[in-house]
């Protein structure tokens, strides 16, 4: 006669077993208040502690991180315990009044994950002019795209992307720093920008979006621009 083992769920706390065959005895213990945050982890997988934090407080992700699994705890402020689990894979944490969301650019920490390629054999159009110091930005484009207004920029600045951005012709002129010139050439994706020592890096994430007065920039958290 099969006895069935009994599973210990303790109150003070979130514990979530994996539900995958591979991952039977995977343990996540999730506690504390958002600025106060402990997870206990025991063979699971990366992917597996974001989704007992988004149960536990208001955290969603996008992308696939590493897989691997983890023995861990994880103490601090939700977005230091994010960064913590996080750790090897390429990504950024928007925040806003509704949470935090996690993008996962890419798995691991290869080098070749934070240098995106830009198309060379782009062919200018005349009617785009780009200008000045990277603090005093001047951009002149009529009827360009705006993945010809990246491309432009970033053979003059260092500037890089990845995604496609919305494709319509733009007729404008932009002024200012280089950060406020990305911004307001992007208007009406939803992107973010990426910002270090060695220069700015775009991931347009979706083409157009609801909420295009608002787009999201936010700080690097990834593993090349980690905060010390």
């Amino acid at each position: 006669m099969r006895s069935a083992k009994p599973i210990a769920l303790p109150i003070a706390g979130l514990l979530v077993a994996a539900l995958y065959g591979n991952c039977a005895r995977a343990e996540i213990r999730v506690q504390g208040p958002a600025d106060d945050v402990r997870v206990e982890a025991n063979g699971a997988t990366v992917l597996e502690i974001l989704a007992a934090l988004g149960e536990h407080y208001p955290v969603r992700y996008r992308g696939t991180p590493e897989s691997g699994g983890v023995i861990e705890t994880f103490e601090g402020p939700l977005r230091r315990v994010l960064v913590r689990v996080l750790k090897g894979n390429d990504f950024v944490i928007k925040g806003g009044s509704d949470g935090l969301e996690v993008i996962v650019l890419s798995r691991g920490s290869s080098p070749t994950a934070a240098s995106p390629v830009i198309p060379a054999s782009l062919v200018r159009r005349p009617g785009l002019r780009v200008q000045g110091p990277a603090d005093d930005v001047r951009v002149e484009t009529s009827g360009a795209t705006v993945v010809e207004i990246l491309a432009a920029l970033g053979e003059q600045y260092p500037v890089r992307y990845r995604g496609t951005p919305e494709s319509g012709s733009v007729t404008e002129t932009f002024e200012g720093p280089l950060r406020r010139v990305l911004v307001r050439v992007l208007k009406g994706n939803d992107f973010v920008i990426k910002g270090g020592s060695d220069g700015f890096d775009v991931i347009v994430l979706s083409r157009g979006s609801s909420t295009a007065a608002s787009p999201a920039v936010t700080a690097t958290i990834g593993p090349s621009l980690m905060p010390k």
